[in-house]
């Protein structure tokens, strides 16, 4: 220190000491390092939206904010206590400061994951060279704003930017100057997206037409994951939807985002991970981190015979209601399959592509509360609305056969 009084000089040194550093954590083979120990995710997904407010309003989701920590002081105590290691926060107001949340999040002994939001297409555009630049340079400054704290170790990259709903294979892949031609309609209808078929083999028009435009998805990935990495020590991923045959995908075009830790997946095939592990430990040499898993709490009886139009509400007599038993049955499964596969244990240092465990660094489950203003969104857009008869012609899964997605009323 140049210049100062003496005193000034001790404070500041003791304030450096007092200043936690910042964690290391890197990948080797199919194991994640903390500080040089293997290091397993038991994670849990974190979006505490309070029940009558929604995301569409102030303050838009962002309540990891000093503002609001009345919640998450509340919470992480809790979360500690359930076992959990790390929590996944799923995006916040750039223009805020969570430096307060995030230190609270190390002083209850947790690590978090945070996802850079990009919302669909039509938000975080990627049509062209300079919106995708536009978007990993707030990217890389979202990073560095909080590569001091030790508690963030990881940050995705969007969220499932994989998923035709988002819009972003088909913004990358109508390049005016070099289309790929992908056809974005499910296989069943004529398409190239995976839905009740298989993988498209060498020759078929949709093996080239995908992986022209998931070329150009991991390069955006890739890109993104450089520039993360030259301002922080942190883990870059991007969360994808267990859709499109992702194991196809991540085995022909993965080569292309190398400088991502590992490939990540949102499962919910219902009580079991079924052959997940065993098809993503086949396509890659990296490990596989499960970004959310679980099954709602609602048990709906929709979707179990020909009713239509089907719906039930709360009191009536068509079988439907909270099920909090199936909801632990599957979670304490799906959990125990994950342990199964984890790449925590010593032997697992040298896995590679195709072993049959050490397969996972772990994994989030779905959900620390309920999103309830996810179903005021999806009934705001049925169409047709609530008092037509045609309303909700379409199967709805429950924990007796495939699940829904999230934690939905």
């Amino acid at each position: 220190l140049v210049g100062g009084s003496t005193e000034m000089k001790k404070w500041l040194l003791v304030a450096l000491a007092a200043r936690p550093a910042a964690a290391s954590v890197e990948v080797k083979g199919r194991q994640m390092l903390l500080d040089g120990k293997p290091f397993e995710v038991r994670g849990v997904c974190y979006s505490p939206t309070p029940v009558n407010e929604s995301v569409y309003f102030v303050p838009h989701g962002d309540y990891f904010t000093s503002d609001y920590s009345f919640i998450w002081q509340r919470d992480l105590p809790l979360i500690k206590a359930m076992g959990a290691n790390m929590l996944r926060v799923y995006g916040w107001l750039p223009q805020n400061d969570h430096s307060d949340f995030l230190d609270a999040v190390h002083a209850n002994g947790l690590k978090a994951m945070a996802t850079f939001y990009m919302g669909d297409a039509t938000e975080s555009p990627v049509g062209t060279a300079s919106q995708r630049d536009d978007l990993i340079g707030k990217f890389k400054r979202q990073v560095a704003q909080y590569a001091d704290k030790p508690a963030l170790i990881i940050w995705s990259f969007g969220n499932e930017l994989n998923g035709v709903w988002n819009g972003y294979l088909q913004q990358l892949g109508r390049d005016p100057s070099a289309p790929c031609a992908w056809d974005d309609r499910y296989d069943d209808l004529g398409g190239c997206w995976i839905h009740k078929g298989k993988a498209p083999l060498p020759g078929d028009v949709c093996y080239n037409s995908s992986y022209c435009v998931y070329s150009r998805l991991f390069t955006l990935i890739e890109e993104a994951a450089q520039a993360a990495k030259s301002v922080a020590d942190v883990l870059v991923v991007s969360a994808f939807a267990d859709v499109d045959a992702l194991y196809d995908k991540v085995a022909r075009v993965g080569h292309l985002a190398p400088t991502l830790d590992a490939w990540t997946a949102q499962v919910y095939r219902g009580d079991s991970f079924g052959d997940f592990f065993i098809g993503m430990s086949n396509a890659t040499d990296k490990p596989v981190l499960l970004t959310e898993y679980g099954v709602d709490a609602y048990h709906d009886a929709c979707g179990m015979n020909d009713q239509s139009p089907c719906f039930n509400f709360d009191g009536d007599n068509s079988g439907s209601g909270v099920d909090e038993e199936a909801q632990a049955a599957f979670a304490l499964n799906l959990t125990l399959e994950i342990s199964n596969q984890s790449s925590i244990y010593s032997h697992c240092s040298s896995a590679k592509r195709g072993a049959q465990d050490c397969t996972t660094v772990g994994g989030f489950l779905m959900s620390w509360v309920d999103e309830y203003w996810k179903g005021a969104k999806s009934q705001t857009s049925c169409d047709p609305t609530y008092d037509d008869p045609k309303f909700s012609i379409s199967p709805h899964p429950t924990p007796s056969s495939p699940p829904n997605k999230k934690n939905r009323p």
